[in-house]
């Protein structure tokens, strides 16, 4: 059975106290934005709004689906939203797609998840290293926001969206569908 993040539990109590008494005024650290709560990612999601979760839901799923190479590395994702303002779920399925799930070998050899700085004539040489995949998430997310993500951005182009950033930053056409494609299932788990 899949248990609720505490997110979730939150907002379900929420939304049954708004049905049962209308007027009444559920106080709250931080306004829950109706975009921080999607029930779809599309490819022209703005990944620069954060989504609810916690690090526990990341490591369920991986947890759950035997991607030990993945395990542990929620933290790393929430805090990378948190840093950067881009959306965790973005980031586990951008790591995902381009690494097989932590598996391709830049990911074993160089830690990193991104594929970061792989050309296609040559990735394993041109690849950057990191010391971990902790530190390939927090490097590769600042470089994604500032030069992918906002208006000023060297390779911006047009929308902070999988659309957008597939002008630019890959050579797979696939390469928005398949993230998006990773996000939704996840998504759709984890609600």
């Amino acid at each position: 059975m899949y248990s609720l993040s505490k997110f979730t539990t939150l907002v379900l109590l929420i939304a049954a106290l708004d049905s049962a008494m209308p007027s009444a005024v559920v106080p709250t650290s931080e306004p829950v934005a109706a975009s921080c709560i999607p029930t779809e990612f599309t490819v022209d999601t703005d990944l620069t709004q954060p989504v609810h979760i916690i690090a526990e839901d990341f490591d369920l799923y991986f947890e759950r689906r035997q991607m030990k190479e993945m395990y542990g590395l929620g933290r790393a994702l929430v805090s990378a939203q948190d840093k950067y303002s881009i959306n965790a779920v973005y980031i586990m399925a951008h790591a995902a797609w381009e690494s097989g799930w932590g598996k391709s070998k830049i990911a074993r050899k160089k830690k990193n998840l991104f594929g970061y700085g792989a050309f296609d004539a040559s990735p394993m040489n041109s690849a950057w290293v990191f010391d971990s995949f902790a530190d390939s998430i927090d490097v590769v997310m600042y470089y994604v926001k500032q030069d992918y993500l906002l208006p000023d951005g060297r390779y911006w182009s047009g929308a902070p969206t999988l659309t957008g950033m597939s002008k630019k930053y890959a050579t797979d056409d696939n390469w928005k569908f398949g993230i998006v494609s990773i996000m939704n299932g996840f998504w759709k788990i984890k609600r």
